[in-house]
């Protein structure tokens, strides 16, 4: 199991789950379920991430300009605005070059 991904289930509960050494990340009734829970684990991370660099980032430039610092909460509202915003355009060009 070292370096792996796998799949494993849990005949009490009924459900799979997947195992990335030595964390369970995903789970669910189906395999397709627990990939879908290891997907929506990782945008979470992800958009996380995104807001803290934001925050401290906008914590070294905003006094320079004149700009009042944000919190954690406020860059989070402003990552979840911008891939509210971004998101359809994205899948709207990437349909248009299919």
């Amino acid at each position: 199991m070292a370096n792996s991904i796998d799949f494993e289930f849990d005949k009490k509960s009924g459900e799979y789950y997947i195992v990335w050494e030595p964390l369970v990340i995903g789970t669910g009734k189906t395999r397709d379920e627990a990939l879908q829970d290891l997907r929506e684990a990782a945008h979470f991370g992800v958009d996380a991430m995104i807001s803290f660099i934001l925050m401290l980032l906008w914590g070294v430039i905003a006094p320079k300009i004149g700009l009042v610092n944000i919190n954690y909460v406020t860059s989070m509202l402003v990552t979840i605005t911008l891939w509210l915003a971004v998101a359809p355009l994205a899948a709207a060009a990437g349909k248009r070059h299919e």
